[in-house]
């Protein structure tokens, strides 16, 4: 297991680097010191991807506060690891109720 560290994303400074997007399908933003997703689409997820300082083959814990939409049993949300390209990554996505962890490649 990794050495037990705590690492918190104020968003304040954008120390990760999260990538900040605008288009017809939404938008990624760090406003107030808040990441703000906004989809727009109904078939592409809105996302935004940094790179966090651990090892995805050990053992980690990662928590999320949002402050909406609420969790709701049709629409997922998720973190993505190992991401090399579009086909070549692993996901765990949560709704109520669900839980899925696979890779796509």
């Amino acid at each position: 297991a990794q050495e037990l560290i705590t690492i918190q994303e104020d968003f304040e400074q954008n120390k990760f680097e999260w990538d900040e997007s605008f288009s017809d399908n939404g938008t990624a933003v760090i406003m107030n010191n808040m990441l703000m997703l906004e989809n727009k689409s109904e078939t592409t997820p809105m996302c935004s991807m940094c790179n966090l300082p651990i090892i995805s083959d050990e053992d980690f814990k990662a928590s999320i506060t949002l402050s909406k939409p609420k969790i709701n049993d049709k629409d997922f949300i998720g973190i993505v690891l190992n991401y090399e390209d579009e086909l070549n990554y692993w996901v765990f996505l949560v709704r109520e109720k669900t839980a899925y962890i696979g890779t796509l490649s």
